[in-house]
């Protein structure tokens, strides 16, 4: 049986390696970023993980076998580092 594997944070310097590791055996990749975009024949969901809601909802609607959380949120300044805010 095919084995689903949801990957977040699929676009960044390691989501793209692990991406193209699994693309090459047989299972259903499900991909998210912030951004989005195509990853070979994969379609990255874009998705804002600072609303957590986003990220349950799109989880929920997939039978997901194994998770593979890569994504972070990096500010380009201690200004931002201080004023980020997340929803509950």
């Amino acid at each position: 049986m095919k084995k689903n594997i949801a990957i977040i944070g699929a676009t960044g310097f390691l989501g793209r390696a692990v991406v193209r590791l699994f693309q090459k055996k047989k299972v259903k990749l499900y991909l998210a970023s912030l951004n989005g975009g195509k990853i070979g024949n994969n379609q990255v969901k874009s998705l804002d993980l600072r609303r957590n809601h986003e990220l349950f909802k799109w989880l929920s609607r997939r039978k997901i076998d194994c998770l593979i959380y890569l994504a972070a949120l990096i500010p380009s300044s201690q200004k931002k580092a201080d004023n980020l805010e997340f929803e509950n």
